[in-house]
């Protein structure tokens, strides 16, 4: 069985697909497609089968729904932090015209 999940770098898109090495009654352990099945445990990832958020995902379409989502509160956060960059910078503009 093959799962999948979307990366990015660089505004480009990838598709990473990993091999699952065994399956448990709660999920699957996976490791990157072309590693040897006996790789370093640092390589392994457990999915929980019933979890919200995972990791990796059975379908492409599953993967690239969570991908999305995934991203939308990335810039969710990072619109959060330049507003509050925003703002201090005009308080130390302010503090700068003050003196």
């Amino acid at each position: 069985m093959i799962m999948y999940r979307y990366k990015q770098s660089c505004g480009v898109l990838y598709l990473l697909e990993y091999d699952v090495l065994r399956e448990t009654p709660k999920g699957k352990f996976i490791t990157p497609k072309g590693l040897c099945r006996l790789s370093d445990k640092r390589d392994r990832r457990f999915v929980i089968n019933y979890s919200i958020k995972r990791y990796a995902y059975e379908t492409k379409g599953g993967a690239l729904l969570n991908f999305i989502k995934r991203m939308e509160r990335h810039i969710m956060f990072l619109e959060h932090n330049t507003e509050t960059a925003k703002m201090a910078l005009n308080e130390a503009i302010k503090m700068e015209d003050s003196q």
